[in-house]
């Protein structure tokens, strides 16, 4: 997916560093880990990125025995946003109840932080009555014709969106219940780990390389307009989340239990067994 969330992947190719490890990577567009999902299992795609809430939520449904190779990407203040119109009456998160507003998909990540962003203002969603599904790119277009009162997005759209039509923010999803959740990871199937175990370590230490050096403002710079449609002149207005060196098992239970109170898991799961650890 063509977006700052899965910069390291992109680093990692750009930089050589999955060749250092004798790896050759081929890349395949996708747009949701959900998607990713029968691509993994029927073996056309042997790691892919995803959101954890796809991961989850298909291994508890046993759709896929899943494992998780590497972290990527987790949330800061400013990472991902609800804007509105900027002569919206809409002036706080509470004013949002009963709203339309809009989202990639329905049940994945962008929804749970939605949730979880709510609820200490008093707000419930539903998210068959208060959400409408479209692609990041079509939400400026959205509010700027009043077809939704608001958008949840990830960067580059909130900044670009504030240029364009003085968009305002009205809840920031890296604060409150949901500072510093995880967002997403690299993921393969339980066979291909067991199979591939040199492989598997292969690619997170090439990862783990390119998510230290994504700490420097320079190398976002370089690497992110290269696969993505974002300018250099806009990459330094971003407001980034980070891009962790390996999964924090504690964040990702947050994660589960914030996905059982929501409805998107019936049961705890147990996050140590899904993690690879090479």
């Amino acid at each position: 997916m063509p977006i700052i969330d899965d910069a390291q992947l992109q680093l990692a190719i750009d930089r050589g560093l999955f060749k250092d490890e004798g790896l050759t990577v081929n890349t395949r567009m996708i747009q949701t880990g959900a998607d990713a999902i029968p691509a993994l299992k029927g073996g056309s795609l042997d790691i892919s990125y995803g959101a954890y809430p796809s991961w989850f939520q298909a291994q508890e449904k046993k759709v896929i025995d899943l494992k998780v190779v590497s972290d990527a990407y987790s949330m800061r203040p400013g990472a991902l946003t609800v804007s509105v119109p900027k002569d919206s009456a809409i002036k706080s998160a509470k004013d949002l109840a009963g709203k339309k507003i809009a989202v990639n998909a329905r049940h994945n990540m962008v929804t749970l932080l939605l949730h979880a962003g709510l609820k200490p203002h008093g707000v419930k969603l539903d998210e068959e009555k208060n959400t409408v599904e479209m692609p990041f790119p079509q939400m400026e277009a959205a509010l700027k014709n009043g077809s939704v009162d608001a958008a949840i997005f990830a960067e580059p759209f909130p900044t670009q969106t504030a240029k364009n039509i003085g968009a305002r923010v009205v809840l920031d999803c890296g604060k409150g219940p949901t500072a510093d959740m995880p967002i997403g990871s690299y993921a393969t199937t339980a066979d291909f780990a067991a199979k591939h175990p040199k492989t598997v370590a292969a690619f997170q230490r090439a990862i783990a390389k390119a998510q230290k050096m994504l700490a420097e403002p320079a190398v976002r710079k370089e690497i992110i307009p290269k696969y993505t449609k974002i300018p250099p002149a806009l990459v330094p207005d971003l407001k980034f989340g980070d891009y962790p060196a390996a999964p924090d098992v504690a964040k990702l239970e947050k994660v589960t239990r914030i996905m059982r109170d929501i409805g998107y898991l019936k049961k705890p799961l147990d996050i140590e067994p899904l993690l690879v650890n090479s």
